[in-house]
């Protein structure tokens, strides 16, 4: 399941990937656009999706959950906290723990706790720092190790781990690491030598299935065929090109082929890292 982001705008869109057909699939739309969220499976299938930022900048503490038999979503309590850039963890008694975050008070201190029992959320103490875009990272013992991140003076360099009690409502943390000194600067790396390319662009394909023929006949007969998706006003597209040419004459001559069998296609060039 991926939902939401920028595109530029916030999204509702989410979109489902089947590894054994190797295919993309719409599904309905989140209820709230967002990006930056967090999305936990749960066991029993569903996905919890939590926080975010939504449309105007705004950090998020609203829920919602995908139901993947039905293909729909429903709402759920939000959390007492918004958040963006925090992590969302299932652990072993198949509770989810949401930890940090950013709001627009700055690094959220705070932690919560989701019952999917219920669909509750408790309070369940504090960081030892506030901290976003961190990683969250289950141990072997049910530990829960929180790692970098950024906090109120930027970049950090600790980490926490956490430990839940009986009861599962609270958790302790203690940090363990301290910042690392700063390593030496490294002179910058040589820029990478350019050249000019050339490819055949055969359009953009509102009808995904026609591009991806049109491609496969195309590399059937040899040719180097590159396809990827773009999105323009809600429309999901394919683009087809072949190439690259390292002269412009050469792919002239593929377009001329091409058109004898009448496809269509415009040169466009490209910079690309020289070939050693």
């Amino acid at each position: 399941l991926v939902c939401g982001g920028g595109s530029p705008g916030w999204l509702t869109s989410a979109e489902i990937y089947d590894p054994v057909a190797a295919t993309w699939a719409f599904t309905e739309s989140m209820r709230k656009a967002r990006a930056f969220h967090a999305a936990t499976p749960l066991d029993d299938g569903k996905v919890l999706v939590t926080g975010g930022e939504g449309e105007g900048l705004r950090a998020l503490s609203s829920v919602e959950i995908y139901l993947p038999r039905e293909g729909t979503w429903v709402g759920a309590d939000p959390m007492d906290a918004v958040r963006a850039f925090h992590t969302a963890t299932k652990v072993p008694n198949g509770k989810v723990v949401v930890t940090g975050g950013n709001s627009p008070r700055g690094p959220v201190l705070t932690m919560e706790l989701y019952d999917p029992r219920d669909g509750t959320w408790t309070a369940a103490g504090e960081l030892p720092a506030a901290r976003y875009r961190h990683t969250a990272s289950m141990l072997p013992d049910g530990g829960l190790l929180l790692v970098g991140g950024r906090g109120g003076k930027g970049a950090l360099a600790t980490a926490e781990r956490l430990s839940f009690g009986a009861a599962q409502a609270q958790t302790t943390a203690t940090t363990f690491a301290q910042p690392a000194p700063r390593p030496a600067a490294k002179p910058a790396p040589e820029p990478p030598e350019l050249e000019k390319v050339f490819w055949v662009q055969l359009g953009a394909f509102a009808d995904v299935a026609r591009a991806d023929a049109l491609a496969n006949a195309l590399n059937a007969d040899g040719n180097f065929v590159e396809v990827f998706s773009l999105r323009s006003k809600g429309v999901q597209y394919k683009r087809v090109r072949v190439g690259p040419f390292g002269s412009v004459d050469d792919a002239r001559r593929e377009r001329d082929q091409l058109a004898l069998q009448h496809i269509d296609g415009v040169i466009v060039e490209q910079l690309a890292r020289k070939k050693q």
